[in-house]
């Protein structure tokens, strides 16, 4: 099955792997000019790579595969509420990844569509912020499962930052970080 991180009239229209791998590939042209700067501010030169990674992560949810493409799968007809792909990968990067590193890719995943994220829970229900009882029950409802596994040749990134990817995929596929709690 193939991953995709955009869709158009539940149609995938562009690849999850292409995706990350262009914006990686970006990054590793700014590296050498930003490396001792992230290092300095955030502790981890790591940090800018890792959200790469795992910016889109929450497209391979089942709740973002159904309510972008898979309509007619079993599993779909029966899906919770829809939840916003940031939402969902910054939860799943605060779950995986080690502290104090994971709040800085969380902050970075969960703002990087913030206008979205703002339009989808608080101006749907006439509010100018979300609040995070808003946030924990959009969890609660969505099926967090995982329902794409890509397979990604990320050619610039550290094996060490690939290696967590994987491990937090295998866990994710396992089922050994579920609900919300």
């Amino acid at each position: 099955m193939t991953c995709y991180s955009a869709y158009e009239h539940g149609r995938g229209i562009e690849e999850y792997c292409k995706h990350i791998e262009m914006a990686l590939e970006e990054w590793c042209k700014l590296r050498p000019y930003y490396r001792g700067w992230v290092k300095r501010m955030l502790g981890n030169e790591d940090a800018v790579e890792l959200a790469i990674l795992f910016h889109d992560i929450g497209k391979l949810g089942w709740s973002y595969i159904c309510a972008n493409e898979k309509k007619d799968e079993p599993r779909c007809r029966q899906q919770g509420a829809y939840i916003r792909h940031e939402l969902l990968g910054a939860y799943w990067a605060y779950k995986m990844l080690p502290r104090p590193l994971s709040y800085y890719v969380v902050a970075a995943i969960a703002l990087h569509h913030e206008p979205m994220l703002l339009g989808t829970y608080a101006d749907a229900v006439g509010e100018s912020q979300i609040h995070i009882s808003t946030l924990y029950a959009a969890l609660r409802a969505a099926d967090l499962g995982l329902g794409c596994r890509p397979t990604c040749s990320l050619r610039c990134a550290s094996e060490g930052n690939i290696r967590l990817v994987e491990n937090a995929l295998d866990m994710w596929e396992r089922g050994e970080i579920r609900g919300v709690g």
